[in-house]
């Protein structure tokens, strides 16, 4: 638990500098990723195992993301945001169709996806 808090205080501390140098007059969107380090495909194994149950995260912003698995598929929603349908693209990512929102797991020291990366538009979120 210690080293996720660490990890985390690193991850918001990342984002805060990179934010502060982001220019403000680009032509593209700017982009916030939220919350917990990447562990790949065998993470994404073990959300896709998850099948058809509401798993609720507590995101590091204090929202919530709740995630149901159906396979390849995940539906995903966000705070009060409507439900999005995100597919698995096989490399450990669950994207969505326009691919502007992804999805990463990573397991805990018991094997479970109880650990999650929503990187989306900052408009999005």
């Amino acid at each position: 638990m210690h080293n996720f808090i660490r990890s985390l205080s690193t991850v918001l501390l990342a984002a805060t500098a990179v934010s502060a140098f982001a220019s403000t007059g680009s032509s593209t969107p700017q982009r916030v990723e939220i919350s917990a380090p990447r562990n790949g495909v065998n993470a994404a194994q073990a959300a896709r195992a998850l099948r058809d149950f509401d798993t609720t995260y507590d995101m590091s912003n204090g929202r919530s993301l709740t995630v149901t698995a159906y396979g390849n598929l995940l539906e995903m929603r966000y705070a009060k945001r409507s439900t999005k349908v995100l597919r698995h693209d096989g490399q450990g990512n669950f994207v969505s169709r326009d691919g502007s929102i992804s999805l990463q797991f990573e397991v805990d020291g018991d094997g479970e996806a109880r650990l999650v990366r929503l990187t989306a538009p900052a408009s999005w979120l």
